[in-house]
């Protein structure tokens, strides 16, 4: 059952780690786009910085999961190095519930958030007017998998199971 729901999470991380590339892509194409348009037609897009912003959270938070899966999240090596076995177990232990706790507070609170957006129907200032709660859902949703990856790894240590070699 642990293993089953390891292996659900491992499948959303990947999908939204293709989501995160591909806002990486975006935000390539729309910076070379900007680019000629303002270098061979003097004019511009007018909505640069504010998307290239939604892009690099997209790349971010949906991109969380499957960094951490990989085990490529930033970790203090020379401490986790120092350790023996047991060490590092509780040390994986306390850093996956503490990152899941933190994670859990954000979702709560960004949940509450893109509601309040959702029902004000707050749009960004500039001449795109992009409803709010959709970069804002987008970042949720990577905090979603991440929180899900981050259950289902801590549950597998707890249970005594070492997860299989990272995604």
């Amino acid at each position: 059952m642990l293993r089953r729901l390891d292996k659900f999470a491992q499948g959303l991380a990947r999908w939204a780690g293709v989501l995160a590339a591909l806002a990486l892509m975006a935000m390539f194409l729309h910076i070379v786009y900007e680019m000629i348009l303002r270098n061979l037609f003097d004019s511009s897009t007018f909505i640069l910085d504010e998307f290239v912003g939604y892009e690099v959270s997209a790349m971010m938070f949906l991109g969380l999961g499957w960094t951490y899966l990989r085990g490529e999240l930033l970790r203090l090596d020379l401490l986790y190095e120092g350790l023996g076995q047991g060490g590092r177990r509780l040390l994986d232990l306390c850093s996956d519930a503490a990152a899941l706790a933190l994670t859990l507070f954000l979702l709560i609170h960004f949940a509450g958030t893109i509601v309040t957006t959702f029902r004000r129907g707050t749009v960004s200032a500039s001449i795109a007017r992009v409803p709010q709660f959709i970069p804002q859902t987008i970042i949720f949703t990577g905090l979603a998998v991440f929180a899900l990856c981050l259950a289902a790894r801590l549950l597998l240590r707890i249970a005594g199971q070492e997860p299989e070699e990272r995604a």
